[in-house]
């Protein structure tokens, strides 16, 4: 072979080894990275839900909010007796509890569901993206928050491009997660009875009832009536008993008298 002919085949040997040298790295590294921004340890949608979503309290609206109001007030109660001196938030701030109460007003009671994309909570709380992210890490490093980041894949992605998108994570609570005071307190607060449904029934009807009463009694049993109501005070209770016989009285004369002026002649 002359030295013409080799010159001239030598340059695509040499390109070719190259392009395998490639082409091994590469396979070896993985497939090619496509520019996508997705976290790392996110799962697929609808794989990883269940281990994070309960139903909240027992699952009714009045139980959830029941559930809720205690979770609340045991979030408050940490962030204030945590809160250190001079200071004006605790380790959890007024933020983080505002992003929790939100998240809780528009979670699904039943099944526990709560996936708000950051830009949501923004609009909920009409805070900065900065403010509601760090108040949600507050939220998890105390226990009171948990999430599993989620992605989705895309409809008809370019075959080198990215073939899923980050979606909104799937937050829910672990109770074994919280600092065991506040396990505690919130075991307090969920055992203490609640107000039943009809209360506000029984508390009408019984005021009624207790009007019609007094409204029957003599002035001067009512005056005892209200007399016991104030602490027995006697100078009250003789006040009100001349005024009531006065009142009493008057009104025999007037039932027992007759207007002469109608009388027939």
């Amino acid at each position: 072979m002359s030295g013409l002919q080799l010159g001239s085949i030598l340059p695509g040997v040499l390109s070719g080894m190259a392009f395998a040298a490639e082409a091994k790295v590469a396979k070896a590294a993985g497939p090619k990275r496509t520019g996508a921004h997705v976290r790392r340890n996110s799962y697929h949608a609808g794989t990883r839900e269940h281990t994070i979503w309960r139903p909240i309290g027992d699952g009714s609206k009045r139980g959830a909010r029941r559930f809720i109001g205690a979770y609340l007030r045991a979030a408050e109660k940490y962030d204030f007796d945590n809160k250190e001196p001079g200071r004006v938030n605790g380790p959890l701030g007024h933020i983080a509890i505002q992003v929790l109460r939100v998240m809780f007003r528009n979670a699904d009671y039943k099944t526990g569901r709560i996936d708000p994309a950051i830009d949501t909570l923004m609009q909920w709380t009409r805070r900065s993206r900065g403010a509601v992210v760090n108040a949600l890490r507050r939220l998890k490093e105390h226990g009171f928050l948990d999430w599993i980041r989620r992605t989705e894949p895309l409809e008809n992605p370019d075959p080198f491009g990215p073939q899923v998108r980050q979606i909104s994570n799937a937050y829910g609570i672990d109770i074994g997660r919280l600092p065991e005071k506040i396990r505690g307190l919130l075991g307090r607060l969920l055992s203490k009875a609640p107000v039943p449904d009809d209360h506000g029934a029984h508390e009408a009807e019984r005021k009624v009832q207790l009007r019609q009463w007094m409204n029957g009694l003599p002035l001067a049993e009512l005056n005892d009536s209200i007399i016991d109501a104030h602490g027995g005070d006697a100078k009250l209770a003789e006040t009100l008993a001349r005024l009531g016989m006065a009142l009493d009285n008057s009104n025999a004369n007037l039932s027992g008298s007759h207007n002469p002026e109608t009388e027939v002649k």
